[in-house]
């Protein structure tokens, strides 16, 4: 049986550490203020080439004072959230399609973030996590394993201890993982066929399901004309295909 190969391609992805409480947000906030707004850096992992660049955006995160509720001092005056950029240097990836952001955030427990209109919301912080910080990951075209393996050393060219993101916490979680195949059009055909790539897909699928299958064809001809629409079928998946129902085809005016 041959299968094919799959990329990945879009990711997203919570990942949460506390193992140094609010270390990793504090050093952010140094090192930004150090570089007036931004640092940067380049790295290069097994004969890959990488630059990276961490910067500030606003916050809506409610100060906690001069303390957090557990006791940790809190001498920042104004909360900023980080973006760590990580991308594949031009030379390599001209397209620039290999990138990923980190945005970094605190946590704490019964933290609150303000909105617009001034009404304050408490941020939900996993129970039992403490104190930490909340990377968000967010790239494409990256092996999936490999993101925090790039976070760790683009945090440390930057001027951020790696370490702080050797473990993280049980509650991260990924949000969205996608693998795609490129279909090559001069061999496959239109996609979109009657025996093209996605009707032979859904032939794969239609015997460990129950439901029913709607099709809706409208098609144009060589010259951009629209041709008469074709009739809509239901079909149920259970054992096959069943009888299509009797509708009366419609055309196009």
């Amino acid at each position: 049986m041959r299968t094919l190969d799959l990329a990945c391609h879009e990711f997203h992805a919570n990942a949460l550490f506390n193992s140094h409480g609010l270390a990793p947000f504090f050093a952010c906030d140094s090192q930004v203020k150090a570089g007036d707004g931004s640092v940067s850096g380049s790295f290069d992992l097994d004969g890959e080439l990488w630059t990276c660049t961490l910067s500030y955006q606003e916050s809506n995160i409610v100060h906690p004072g001069e303390q957090t509720p557990q006791g940790t001092e809190f001498r920042i005056q104004q909360i900023r959230e980080f973006r760590l950029k990580v991308a594949r240097q031009i030379t390599q990836d001209p397209i620039g399609k290999q990138s990923f952001t980190a945005h970094v955030s605190p946590r704490w427990p019964g933290m609150l973030g303000q909105k617009g209109d001034g009404t304050r919301v408490k941020i939900p912080v996993p129970k039992g996590f403490g104190e930490g910080v909340n990377v968000r990951l967010k790239g494409s075209n990256v092996e999936f394993g490999r993101y925090l393996t790039l976070l760790k050393i683009a945090m440390n060219e930057v001027g951020i201890a790696g370490r702080y993101f050797e473990e993280y916490h049980e509650s991260s979680n990924i949000q969205d993982a996608e693998r795609y195949v490129r279909v090559h059009k001069n061999k496959s055909g239109p996609i979109h066929a009657r025996d093209g790539a996605i009707a032979a897909m859904g032939h794969l699928l239609e015997h460990d399901r129950k439901g029913y299958r709607k099709l809706v064809q409208n098609d144009d001809d060589n010259h951009g004309r629209n041709l008469p629409a074709s009739t809509t079928r239901r079909h149920s998946m259970r054992g096959g295909f069943g009888r299509p129902s009797r509708r009366t085809p419609t055309r196009r005016k």
